[in-house]
């Protein structure tokens, strides 16, 4: 039987985003592909508020086979901001594409050094909501919730 180890949740705070496409311009001969501004900025404040909470866990990158779970909360629009919309989280039917969301945090993961490569992830579950409403304020802010178990022990960071 395989043993599987738990590390500890990490948090992306603010609204998610998801991968965009990426841009190509020609320049002479060539094209060149970038990805937008407003994403890269967004990929590199995620990384680092990852980055910290990894070093403050003091653990080396994620190795073996990966489960990742990932939730993301964004904020209810007003029309669901009603006593009888129901309190607790809903679900979000409508874009951004769950897939790209996905793919925006396993980046963000990776430039905070916590997995290698998301290539080494053999199951993904991914679910957005909308936030809890308690009937007259939002409860829950805006984030990003990333949990991973793997087969290979935590090892503490060299």
């Amino acid at each position: 039987m395989t043993t599987v180890y738990t590390y500890p949740p990490l948090q992306i705070k603010g609204k998610p985003m998801a991968a965009p496409r990426p841009r190509a311009v020609r320049q002479g001969n060539h094209a060149r592909v970038y990805n937008p501004t407003e994403y890269t900025d967004y990929l590199n404040d995620a990384a680092a508020q990852l980055e910290e909470q990894w070093q403050a866990a003091g653990l080396a990158p994620i190795g073996g086979h990966i489960d990742c779970f990932i939730s993301f909360v964004f904020p209810r629009p007003k029309s669901l901001m009603r006593k009888n919309s129901g309190c607790g989280r809903l679900p979000m039917p409508v874009k951004p594409d769950i897939d790209n969301l996905a793919k925006a945090a396993l980046d963000a993961c990776q430039r905070a050094n916590i997995i290698k490569d998301d290539k080494t992830i053999f199951r993904l579950t991914v679910t957005k909501h909308y936030g809890t409403f308690d009937g007259v304020d939002m409860c829950e802010n805006p984030h990003t919730g990333i949990y991973f178990t793997s087969t290979k022990k935590r090892q503490p960071l060299k």
